[in-house]
């Protein structure tokens, strides 16, 4: 019997200008190009009718047996995008999911900012659903997710199980369904929360990043986004006043782009297990390095390496990895800004962000594919960057400390 976990890619960011802060979460998409990988053209099986009865009566039954002190419930695309995952990566020994939940979710019609999976193998339904239960209530109730899916089958001799686990805030239809031929996004959601303010940012084709301030009446939320040019889009909902601006959901939209012919094959590229960097003095260089490039195709002057930044990110990433949990919160409560003053570190404008993740190519391209990450990576006024890497169990936290006059 053997259990794996993977944790999803979290993301968050703040930065505090004047008066103004963001948080925002990502999803992880696929690895960059140099990274070590397996190129795999993996067949598509989508959930049957039957699967989807299974996965209802399985998270019935660990609702049954768990008894968490907070209301959850099974979901439907979370337990399409599971199953699609699972016989994704049917074969394929000893590796991540992680290359393949990003467009799975998509699939589905997932859209929450931030989805966490657990893996699992086992000789039995029955093992598997006791290891997913001890697992959620030992590593994960903290979370207080209100939305699960879940897979589980047998292949060959061995049973194979996904969890894939949400705390859900808005809903959104498919952003299909919303879309008129002018480019025109009328954006419709019913929020879970109780909330009056929410703010949506867009990373446009061309890089440009714009926000506005969507109405709220009611649970219903709405505002509309004109795509001023034809390609991807990707559009982040945030809640400021809910938990430091906790993110709600994060969608691509294509306007204009030719799709994909149906019944074609996806191909994915897949993590090995062992393809996580040593967390070092070579790999903050990286991030630094990656970060700075990014600026200069902005015209942004470069970020100058920081000790004191340096050793106040490495604290707070060792602290995240003993939580295991992504937050721009310490121990004490304190803030990225209240920490920084401790420290007798006084600057006009602060930012940061916080990523956990498999590899440090991956973790920086979702923090610039994001719109409020890659926002504060090209702050104008930001002169100077700290960034800490720990490593805990394969997976990478990073913490990146910027500021500025």
């Amino acid at each position: 019997m053997a259990t794996r976990t993977s944790h999803f890619l979290l993301l968050g960011s703040l930065g505090i200008l004047a008066t103004a802060a963001g948080l925002a979460g990502l999803r992880p998409v696929q690895s960059s190009p140099g990274e070590q990988k397996a190129s795999v053209t993996l067949a598509i099986h989508a959930a049957t009718p039957d699967d989807l009865h299974g996965s209802t009566k399985l998270s019935q039954s660990l609702s049954a047996s768990m008894q968490l002190p907070f209301e959850w419930e099974g979901d439907s695309k979370l337990h399409t995008a599971a199953w699609s995952v699972l016989r994704f990566t049917h074969g394929i020994d000893h590796l991540h999911v992680d290359g393949v939940l990003q467009e799975a979710l998509e699939g589905a019609g997932v859209v929450d900012a931030m989805v966490i999976p657990i893996q699992a193998t086992g000789h039995s339904q029955e093992d598997i659903l006791a290891q997913m239960e001890i697992l959620i209530r030992r590593k994960f109730h903290h979370l207080q997710f209100n939305r699960l899916g879940i897979a589980c089958e047998k292949t060959d001799s061995t049973w194979r199980a996904l969890v894939l686990l949400t705390r859900r805030q808005l809903e959104l239809p498919p952003p299909k369904q919303q879309i008129d031929k002018e480019g025109v996004y009328r954006l419709r959601g019913t929020l879970l929360v109780p909330t009056s303010n929410v703010q949506v940012l867009v990373l446009q084709p061309d890089g440009l990043i714009t926000e506005r301030t969507a109405e709220v009446f009611g649970s219903i939320v709405s505002t509309d986004i004109i795509f001023p040019m034809p390609g991807r889009y990707q559009v982040e909902v945030i809640l400021p006043d809910l938990h430091g601006a906790i993110p709600a959901a994060l969608t691509s939209v294509d306007w204009q782009v030719a799709q994909q012919k149906h019944g074609t094959k996806p191909k994915f590229t897949v993590l090995p297990t062992n393809a996580t960097a040593s967390p070092g003095d070579s790999a903050q260089l990286q991030i630094i390095q990656a970060t700075n490039q990014l600026r200069a195709d902005y015209d942004r002057p470069p970020l100058t390496r920081d000790q004191r930044l340096e050793t106040l990110a490495h604290q707070h990433a060792r602290e995240l990895s003993n939580r295991r949990l992504i937050s721009h919160l310490d121990d004490s409560g304190r803030d990225v800004a209240t920490r920084l003053r401790a420290a007798g570190i006084h600057s006009k404008q602060v930012g940061e962000n916080v990523a956990a993740g498999l590899t440090l190519a991956s973790i920086h391209r979702s923090l610039v594919q994001s719109p409020s990450h890659r926002r504060e990576l090209l702050r104008a006024n930001f002169d100077k960057i700290g960034v800490g890497i720990v490593r805990r169990n394969g997976v990478l936290f990073v913490v990146e400390l910027l500021t500025g006059l």
